[in-house]
C-alpha cells in the first residue's frame, strides 16, 4: 500500500513538472500573469497498468488543483472533451512509469472560463454570483451569510 503511494506521488510530481512547463509556455507568450488564470486537463491513458493512478488522479482534483496552483483541474480520458476552443491552448505528454508501462499522461493547459473571484483569487466564480461557490459556503458558515 505505502510503496503504491509511493509511486502515485512520483508519478504527481512528474505531471506537475509537465503542467508547471506548459502554465510557463503561457506565462512567456503573455497569455496568463499567474497560474490561476489557468484551467488543466489531465488526460488519461485506458489500460489496465494505469488504472490505481488513473483512480488517484480522479478522486483528487481538488488536490490537483493546488499542486498545480490553477483554478480548475478535470481528470478525463481522449474521449471526452467537448467542442469548444478556447482563446489559447498549450498541450503536452508525460511519460508514466508503472510497472512495465509504456504510456504516457496527456495535458492541457487553456484559459480559465469561469471569473475570478474576488475573495480567494481563483478563476471560479459564476458570472451572476458575487463569490465563488466555495468562499460563499465558508462565508455562510462563518459569518451568516455575505
Amino acid at each position: 500500500m505505502v510503496a503504491d503511494a509511493t509511486v502515485h506521488f512520483d508519478e504527481l510530481l512528474r505531471i506537475r513538472s509537465g503542467v508547471l512547463a506548459l502554465l510557463e509556455k503561457a506565462r512567456r507568450n503573455k497569455e496568463i500573469k499567474s497560474s490561476l488564470e489557468a484551467e488543466v486537463d489531465v488526460i488519461l491513458p485506458s489500460g489496465d497498468d494505469v488504472q490505481g493512478l488513473s483512480a488517484s488522479l480522479t478522486t483528487q482534483q481538488e488536490f490537483l488543483q493546488k499542486l498545480f496552483i490553477v483554478s480548475s483541474v478535470l481528470v478525463t480520458d481522449e474521449g471526452s472533451f467537448g467542442t469548444e476552443s478556447p482563446a489559447w491552448l498549450y498541450s503536452g505528454s508525460v511519460d508514466i512509469d508503472i510497472k512495465d508501462c509504456d504510456e504516457s499522461v496527456g495535458l492541457r493547459v487553456r484559459p480559465s472560463l469561469r471569473l475570478k473571484c474576488p475573495r480567494c483569487w481563483t478563476y471560479t466564480r459564476e458570472e451572476a454570483h458575487d463569490v465563488c461557490e466555495r468562499c460563499s459556503e465558508t462565508l455562510h458558515r462563518d459569518y451568516g451569510g455575505v
